[in-house]
């Protein structure tokens, strides 16, 4: 009988196939019995898409799968659910992973409900703690989802738009009133400019007039002048024959104080109103035809004035 060598080599080929699956199979389930495999327990309120084989990563790196999921019912009816996470503690090598006291799930849910399904994600919050072990509970926390973060961010940003169009809507209405006072501002303005341009005129008229009175008051002056010179040359005069005078009833008062009082008293009093009169002429030469005040010292009362007699050297 014989046979086609392309059966043959059919037949070779499968036979061969079949060999190695046996092979392959009985290595991969000797080397997952030498797999660490043990649980470690965690809580959530929400699956948020997980579900029996969801994924379990410690830093990125699988450890491990969801193995059983337990609703649990409390008194206060509230549910939430007990999560059995299968967990590889070591290495290929045998090392044990850093899963120690601090440990925390993050339910990670899919970026679409409807579409995917979620995984858990170890990370160490806090210090590092003793080593977990087989059968410990971790705590859980939620991340949002991605489409209820840009749900989230999109009502803000919504809500920050309203804000600022209602500012923007208030900053206008501010500035439509700026532009009407701008408005009667410069309506203003425009009417004082022309009262002001009626009135100049007459303005600049007062003004010359104004001046021409102050020059013919000018030429007054430098005309007395020379007279009023005169006045305070002789007023100086006097005031040196009134101290000579002063000096002589000085010595008299030395001799006849009580006597001499009430002269001191009208001399002091002279002699002040001479100072007071070439000082003033001084300063303004005008008061010989206006008149001079009185000095501070004579409008205090006589007491005063006597007192200042008694006191000259």
């Amino acid at each position: 009988m014989k046979y086609d060598r392309m059966d043959v080599a059919v037949g070779f080929l499968v036979l061969t196939f079949i060999v190695g699956t046996v092979f392959g199979m009985g290595a991969l389930t000797k080397k997952a019995k030498t797999i660490d495999v043990d649980p470690l327990y965690t809580d959530v309120e929400k699956l948020d898409g997980l579900g029996a084989q969801s994924p379990v990563f410690l830093s990125g790196y699988q450890i491990g799968r969801v193995d059983d999921i337990q609703p649990v019912v409390e008194r206060n009816g509230k549910l939430h659910f007990k999560l059995r996470l299968n967990i590889k503690w070591t290495t290929d090598q045998g090392t044990y992973l850093p899963l120690n006291d601090g440990m925390r799930a993050r339910i990670m849910p899919p970026p679409i409900a409807v579409f995917g399904s979620g995984m858990i994600a170890l990370e160490q919050v806090g210090p590092m703690g003793k080593a977990l072990k087989p059968g410990d509970a971790v705590t859980s926390i939620t991340t949002m989802a991605l489409v209820d973060q840009m749900q989230h961010l999109t009502d803000t940003l919504t809500l920050d738009v309203r804000r600022t169009l209602a500012s923007a809507r208030q900053l206008l209405a501010g500035a439509d009133k700026a532009i009407a006072e701008a408005t009667t501002t410069a309506r203003t303005a425009n009417e004082v400019a022309i009262q002001t341009r009626d009135q100049l005129p007459m303005l600049i008229k007062s003004l010359n007039t104004e001046l021409a009175l102050v020059d013919t008051t000018i030429r007054r002056v430098s005309d007395v002048s020379p007279a009023a010179m005169a006045a305070l040359d002789s007023v100086r005069r006097l005031v040196g024959d009134s101290r000579v005078t002063m000096a002589r009833l000085n010595t008299l008062v030395d001799r006849h104080e009580p006597a001499v009082t009430s002269v001191m008293a009208s001399l002091d009093t002279t002699s002040l109103l001479l100072q007071n009169f070439v000082r003033q002429l001084s300063e303004k030469p005008l008061r010989a035809l206006t008149g001079v005040s009185v000095p501070k010292e004579l409008q205090r009362g006589p007491t005063d004035v006597r007192q200042a007699g008694t006191q000259r050297p």
